[in-house]
């Protein structure tokens, strides 16, 4: 029998996902979007992307950002506060974050998020 003495790394993990204030997955257009959650990855965070666009089948603004501050730490705290504008078009979004760990690994969450007027 093979024996394999390499420890297994596990995957990169998102946890405590808080999308807008108290975690209420609700934004007023013009304001900004509390964006909160742990990171943690064994390996090395390599990349952590956040991205928000419309819930499919709607037309609305989008988002794409990276968090460059956690890249090559083994944990971190995304803590954001995002900006939207103030003519985004009000209604149902989705919210993505995917961490992707040095082995190339990867772990995502995702949230719904209404943008109202």
């Amino acid at each position: 029998a093979c024996k394999d003495n390499d420890p297994v790394i596990p995957g990169p993990q998102i946890q405590d996902l808080e999308v807008g204030s108290k975690n209420s997955k609700t934004v007023q257009r013009g304001k900004d979007l509390h964006l909160e959650a742990q990171v943690v990855a064994e390996a090395g965070i390599e990349i952590v992307r956040i991205s928000i666009h419309p819930k499919s089948g709607t037309e609305g603004w989008t988002l794409s950002r990276e968090v460059p501050e956690l890249a090559g730490k083994k944990n971190g705290e995304i803590h954001l506060h995002l900006d939207i504008p103030a003519d985004v078009k009000p209604g149902l979004y989705h919210v993505d974050i995917e961490v992707k760990d040095k082995a190339g690994k990867v772990a995502e969450a995702e949230s719904d998020l209404t943008i109202t007027e």
